[in-house]
């Protein structure tokens, strides 16, 4: 999420962002992304979100930690490790996309 002046662009990667007028609205119940008026400032404000990060780096590099995970759960499950060196993967830890 990037604000400036009244604008505020929240951004998801590989969908399109989001862009409110957080003047007018407040609740921020009305999207101006694809108002063509408000071109500019999407540009802008994107290029700012993502100043100093590639986001397909890190979905590549997230996946890589999936798959080294997965890994560690086979060889404990093979080896039968000491319940001391298992543990139970957290619903925040299995986001893949």
């Amino acid at each position: 999420m990037v604000r400036k002046d009244e604008w505020k662009l929240i951004y998801h990667w590989k969908e399109r962002p989001q862009l409110f007028n957080v003047a007018e609205d407040r609740l921020e119940q009305t999207d101006r992304a694809e108002d063509p008026s408000c071109r500019g400032i999407v540009e802008e404000l994107t290029g700012r979100a993502l100043d100093g990060w590639d986001p397909e780096n890190v979905a590549q590099r997230l996946q890589e930690r999936c798959r080294e995970s997965e890994m560690i759960r086979d060889w404990a499950r093979q080896t039968k490790a000491p319940e001391q060196f298992r543990w139970e993967a957290q619903p925040e830890m299995t986001f893949k996309e």
